[in-house]
């Protein structure tokens, strides 16, 4: 869940275009290194509950939907829910053949 989260917020974060479908597929792509990057710094920032670092990566606006809970709406909301639900009891570990990056034209995710 937390990749869908990193995803869509890198679709806040870096709008634009330019980039095809394929080069979002290429591993050695400048969008895919970069999702992958900041995916790996959400992750970190998540496992070790720093929740600056995860506060730093959303938009004070963030709209989020658990299953259980329900919609949540904005940063500290989102930021609370991480620290009283989630800090130092779960784990989360990218399977590194499972990271696909899909750039979205006029919108999403792009190479800077």
């Amino acid at each position: 869940m937390l990749l869908r989260i990193v995803l869509m917020l890198m679709a806040l974060f870096f709008g634009g275009s330019g980039q095809t479908i394929a080069d979002g597929l290429n591993p050695n792509s400048a969008i895919y290194i970069q999702v992958k990057a900041l995916d790996a710094k959400a992750f970190d920032a998540y496992n070790s509950c720093d929740l600056a670092t995860l506060a730093d990566m959303v938009d004070d606006n963030l709209e989020f939907y658990h299953d259980k809970t329900g919609l949540s709406i904005g940063k500290a909301s989102f930021i609370n829910a991480i620290k009283n639900n989630i800090c130092h009891k779960v784990r989360r570990e990218l399977v590194a053949s499972s990271l696909e990056v899909f750039p979205l034209q006029d919108y999403g995710a792009a190479a800077a």
